[in-house]
């Protein structure tokens, strides 16, 4: 029975993980397509060029309420077995899988900072709090966004087992944080070798101008 439980909650969440808030966004809503180039993962530039301030927090609310909703359903599967947050961390690791390499978009997915994110708070809010909070302290201090989000995903099974929750609950945030990890495998590289770009937090260079490409 458990066994089919994970199945059932591995599909669904790999399933959901596929959706693309911003194909949803450009079809349903907004009713045009998002401009961005072919060759580099959209953003909130490209959100801001194409919609506007709406299309900025739409478009990620969208990808955030798709992780939750594979993160409950593991939790609402699995807890008919006894075994809810195990069925929530297996949901947001399958949600995650999804969003970073998605069979239906040719495995090209998202960077997944804000699915890991939602993960940890839909597991416990001291969890994701601690995770957002080590985000932006190393953020401050390295303006590197990868490398925020894998310090961040790293401090994730430690805060958990901190917080009293069980061996296996952590190891399950651990593979979400070695799978976030492994979808910067790239951005290391750049950091390696010295030529990943530092975050600006200069409006202009996070919003772009409207009317460029």
């Amino acid at each position: 029975m458990t066994a089919f439980l994970l199945c059932l909650t591995a599909f669904f969440g790999y399933f959901l993980g596929n959706l693309d808030g911003a194909a949803i966004a450009s079809r349903f809503i907004f009713r045009r397509r998002l401009r961005a180039p072919r060759d580099k993962l959209p953003g909130p530039r490209e959100y801001y060029n194409s919609y506007g301030i709406r299309g900025v927090f739409l478009i990620p609310a969208l990808d955030a309420a798709k992780t939750l909703l594979a993160a409950l359903l593991g939790w609402l599967l699995l807890r008919f077995a006894g075994h809810g947050e195990v069925g929530l961390l297996f949901g947001g690791f399958c949600v995650l899988l999804g969003h970073m390499f998605p069979a239906l978009r040719r495995f090209r997915g998202g960077t997944g900072k804000l699915c890991f994110l939602m993960v940890a708070l839909a597991f416990d809010w001291r969890v994701g709090l601690g995770c957002l909070a080590v985000f932006l302290i190393v953020l401050i201090f390295s303006r590197y966004l990868a490398l925020s989000a894998i310090i961040a995903a790293l401090f994730c099974p430690l805060l958990i087992w901190m917080t009293g929750y069980s061996t296996l609950d952590g190891e399950l945030a651990l593979l979400c944080a070695l799978l976030l990890t492994l979808r910067h495998a790239e951005n290391l590289l750049r950091l390696a070798i010295g030529t990943e770009n530092r975050l600006s937090l200069s409006r202009a260079d996070i919003y772009g101008r409207r009317g460029e490409g």
